[in-house]
């Protein structure tokens, strides 16, 4: 069954999160930072959902977000630029 909220959808991912923290002793950096990332993903999931759902479907297709683009721009970077393109000439 598919979650239909971000809580349960936390529900259904946590155990996840557990059991690859499982592989690690407690004190070790891998079980702290998966221990993070835990509460990063509740806290985006359960405060945040519908946000966090848009940005990870904007990312899945590499779209910005108007509020993307318009930070990259006051940065002084043209979003629309390949920084890997080879200039011709």
């Amino acid at each position: 069954m598919k979650p239909t909220s971000g809580f349960e959808e936390y529900e259904s991912d946590a155990p996840v999160l557990e059991k690859i923290a499982g592989n690690y002793p407690e004190e070790s950096v891998e079980h702290q930072v998966l221990k993070k990332a835990a509460f990063a993903l509740s806290w985006s999931l359960i405060r945040h959902y519908t946000e966090f759902k848009e940005y990870l479907a904007n990312e899945e297709q590499g779209v910005l977000t108007p509020e993307q683009r318009r930070h990259l721009i006051n940065m002084g970077i043209d979003p629309d630029v390949d920084p890997d393109a080879k200039e011709i000439g």
